[in-house]
């Protein structure tokens, strides 16, 4: 993920040198107490960890020039009880489930306590689109895109999942995506 590689956790500190030892990592995290780790979560030390993140990711590797522009946004999920650091690129679409978004991610969900609408301005330049009140479609997981009547249109992704828009978000659909065009030569764009 632009340039941050994660290794699953060690299971003993003689393994974790060890591959500390071979990897040779530029941030290298250390917990010796997984429970002492989740207080902290809950304690809000999630914010600090994205900002470490974040600062490790914009300094350059020893050795090296300038780093290669801004930081692509970190976006941290939890599934199964582990903390995930997604790549936006590989995100199909985002969800809002009240005080709660789930990233969909390659058939798989990934819950943040986060709002669409805070998302909407960090990925929107990352080519993600509102295509409905809780839903932020990432324009590159699009197959096809068919008129649904009203100003409504529905996107198949390439998962296989499809996802309705409202008329409400048409203007903006049609202004980032070629749709407006008519119904013969939108279907030779798309498909």
């Amino acid at each position: 993920m632009n340039g941050l590689q994660l290794m699953s956790a060690a299971d003993t500190g003689a393994f974790a040198l060890r591959l500390a030892q071979m990897l040779r990592p530029d941030l290298l995290l250390v917990e010796s107490d997984v429970s002492a780790m989740i207080r902290a979560f809950d304690a809000g030390a999630l914010e600090r960890f994205v900002q470490a993140i974040v600062r490790a990711r914009v300094r350059p590797p020893s050795g090296t020039g300038a780093s290669d522009g801004p930081p692509a946004p970190v976006l941290i999920g939890e599934r199964q009880h582990r903390m995930y650091l997604l790549d936006p690129a590989r995100i199909d679409y985002v969800e809002a489930q009240g005080n709660y978004v789930t990233f969909h991610v390659d058939c798989a969900e990934y819950v943040s306590r986060d709002t669409l609408k805070r998302l909407e301005l960090t990925l929107q330049p990352r080519g993600f689109l509102r295509i409905e009140h809780s839903l932020l479609l990432n324009v590159r997981a699009i197959d096809y895109v068919v008129p649904f009547g009203r100003g409504r249109f529905v996107f198949t992704l390439r998962s296989g999942m499809s996802l309705r828009s409202t008329p409400t978000y048409r203007a903006g659909i049609v202004e980032r995506l070629p749709l407006g065009r008519g119904r013969r030569e939108m279907v030779a764009t798309t498909s």
